[in-house]
């Protein structure tokens, strides 16, 4: 801040107490320019004593100040109408040079000081109001100062021209005091336009309150954060759009939800009552309704908006650009809509092949979908299984702490292939016939080659790309390719044994032996998976 006084040098020292002890009271940030004290800026009065301080919206502030054994008078700070309303000094305003917001005091109403602020943008200003203007948020600055200078401290910005917007009003507008910002976005909301309004200071107390939505900045003053419905903590002003984002989604998932709610429980409506839909189904059904909506609930507000796709280039100060790297794959991408979707479709091949009566289709039902839930809400933790913090260089994952993937992947898409194998080992009908199951490879039922089911074969293909991470930690080729034997040997025998107990224990024509089957192969096949895995990540951890 540059700060020119009347008087010589020991009054500028005077002067400048003065002002920097009443600014001392105020909260806007501005004020903290004046209080910066300088080696020599003590005056030799005596201390400086501020008594009945006010904030006078609009215009600046004002407060009774005694220094030393001086006389008492009457300082204010704020616009040069308001200051200086006895009288200008036109000469005291011609030794400022240079851009800046200017600042007029007065004693008594006397001129007595003229201060020049030179302001700078956030540095996340730039990003924020590109990230606006690609949700389509028409953005508008509203300011007290002059509006040439107004041009010149958002001179660059996008979307800030000064040009006349689409509702009849300008981009830029200056000069405004407090009622003129809240008249404006009264005429906004006349207009029909949605209103958010974002301001830190005194003067933008009213606009935040008259706002469908106000935005505070906690570092601001107190009067606009009690004023503003949000408080906006870190100062990063990119939490804005990212917000806006977020409700967007929410929004969205609610009207979906309600849409689906009343489609889905009234269809259950007309089956029930036409008595096409057994009662014990329709209470299976109804939970597994509520379980999709708080599914869908969740994701709704589950993915943060700040998430950029791989190799767009980002703006952080109107100089300074980055590119972020190694954002999730199309694969990575594509996993988390992968694993729910293999969970309900099991519910028709399990439905089919074993020729599940109404009973036990609503509870094979009900639990894929809880499954599917449980899946997606897992990997929200991690999502893509080895991001690394956004902005950040992207290093190889590290697969000892990714259980995670490899057990849904296991359980939702390679169990649905196992599926589809069971089925052309059954001759493509059903697995249960006459009352018995064609359970297992232990039967010889089945064969292709050397005896190998061909669900072992689908299961092993299907489950081995989510064992990648367990691979791709060894290096060479030769012992990627004894890893993976080993895993699909692994799981394959485990699953083999899996359904061999799980019979003996149900034991010969037990009414459930299908799904027991189904069961005992599913924790055969985790069980020899984990087991392997384990001894792969201590033996790495050894080798190391």
């Amino acid at each position: 801040m540059d700060l020119v006084t009347r008087g010589d040098a020991s009054d500028r020292r005077r002067w400048r107490a003065i002002l920097a002890a009443v600014q001392a009271r105020s909260h806007h940030p501005i004020a903290r320019a004046f209080q910066e004290r300088r080696a020599g800026d003590e005056p030799e009065a005596g201390p400086t004593r501020v008594e009945g301080f006010e904030v006078v919206a609009g215009q600046g502030v004002q407060a009774g100040v005694t220094q030393g054994s001086g006389p008492p008078m009457t300082v204010r700070i704020g616009r040069r109408d308001w200051a200086w309303e006895s009288g200008a000094d036109p000469g005291l305003e011609e030794r400022l040079q240079g851009p800046g917001s200017r600042v007029w005091a007065s004693a008594d109403g006397r001129p007595v000081a003229v201060g020049q602020v030179r302001e700078r943008l956030r540095s996340s200003v730039a990003a924020t109001l590109e990230d606006l203007e690609r949700l389509g948020v028409a953005c508008r600055v509203l300011s007290g100062d002059r509006i040439d200078r107004v041009r010149e401290v958002v001179a660059g910005m996008p979307g800030l021209a000064d040009a006349p917007a689409d509702d009849g009003g300008r981009r830029l507008d200056g000069g405004l005091g407090p009622l003129d910002k809240a008249e404006q976005v009264r005429r906004w909301q006349a207009a029909g336009h949605r209103v958010l309004f974002v301001g830190d200071g005194i003067n933008d107390a009213a606009a935040l309150a008259e706002a469908h939505v106000g935005i505070g900045l906690l570092e601001g003053a107190p009067l606009a954060s009690a004023s503003a419905e949000i408080v906006l903590c870190g100062g990063d002003l990119r939490e804005i759009p990212e917000a806006v984002a977020l409700a967007r989604r929410v929004r969205d998932s609610i009207r979906a939800n309600l849409r689906f709610a009343v489609a889905y429980n009234g269809l259950g409506m007309v089956l029930a009552a036409t008595g096409h839909l057994h009662p014990v189904v329709a209470a299976l059904l109804m939970g597994g309704s509520s379980a999709v909506v708080a599914w869908r609930a969740w994701r709704g507000g589950s993915c943060h908006p700040g998430e950029r796709p791989r190799g767009e280039t980002v703006r952080d100060t109107p100089d300074e650009t980055r590119t972020v790297r190694g954002g999730p794959s199309r694969v990575q991408r594509l996993t988390p809509w992968i694993i729910p979707a293999g969970f309900v479709l099991q519910v028709p091949w399990l439905i089919g092949l074993g020729s599940l009566g109404p009973g036990a289709s609503g509870m094979v039902g009900s639990l894929a979908m809880l499954a599917a839930w449980a899946s997606t809400r897992a990997r929200s933790l991690n999502p893509t299984g080895d991001r690394q913090p956004s902005g950040q260089p992207q290093g190889p994952p590290d697969p000892s702490t990714r259980w995670g993937p490899m057990v849904w992947g296991m359980l939702g898409p390679a169990n649905l292939a196992m599926l589809v194998g069971w089925w052309a080992d059954a001759g493509f009908g059903p697995v249960m016939r006459d009352g018995v199951c064609l359970c297992c490879s232990g039967h010889r039922f089945f064969g292709f080659g050397a005896g190998v089911p061909w669900m072992t074969l689908a299961m092993v293909a299907a489950g081995l790309p989510f064992m990648r991470r367990a691979i791709l930690m060894w290096t060479g080729f030769w012992t990627r390719l004894a890893v993976a034997v080993a895993l699909a040997v692994s799981m394959a025998g485990g699953m083999d044994w899996g359904a061999t107990r799980a019979l003996r224990w149900a034991g010969p024509g037990h009414p459930g032996q299908f799904l027991i089957a189904y069961a005992g192969m599913t924790a055969g096949m985790m069980a020899g998976m984990l087991f392997t895995c384990g001894v792969l990540e201590a033996l790495r951890r050894r080798t190391r």
